[in-house]
């Protein structure tokens, strides 16, 4: 858009995406009880698993997984999606979140087998992720100006 306006654009890298550590098991029972519980918006069918992104440093340490229910239709870190959260819409989102938040919570506290499988499994792809970087910077090596052997 800046060059078909002839606008400068100046960008300013203040932060940086880290890769963090997705659990599915954590996701399928996040999925389970948004649908269970009757949230908004929610597809029948699970996809692919979105972890805590904006945690990736954190992800590598402490098993997580992100909720987000419904509660906008606008975009982003937009004004109207603000707006929208003082509205029923994002009071709806917010209690879903919290109610699944607890439901995740409560049954990691209390259920013996699955708290195993989920720290099972995030130390197993904590364990994995040093080489998974490694791996995306050999693939991307020319798009990143890194070096193919680093």
């Amino acid at each position: 858009a800046a060059l078909a306006t002839g606008t400068t654009v100046q960008i300013t890298n203040y932060g940086r995406y880290r890769d963090g550590v997705t659990l599915g098991t954590l996701e399928e029972l996040k999925h389970a009880f948004e649908v269970t519980l009757g949230a908004p918006h929610i597809v029948a069918e699970p996809g692919r698993p979105s972890g805590y992104e904006e945690t990736g440093v954190v992800s590598r340490v402490v098993p997580g997984v992100g909720v987000t229910v419904y509660s906008s239709s606008a975009a982003g870190h937009s004004y109207v999606k603000a707006e929208d959260a003082l509205k029923p819409i994002g009071h709806t989102g917010f209690l879903f979140d919290a109610k699944v938040e607890a439901a995740i919570l409560y049954t990691f506290l209390t259920n013996a087998r699955f708290r195993e499988a989920v720290q099972t499994e995030h130390k197993t792809l904590a364990g994995l992720l040093d080489q998974y970087v490694a791996d995306l910077k050999k693939a991307y090596a020319k798009e990143i100006g890194t070096p193919a052997g680093r």
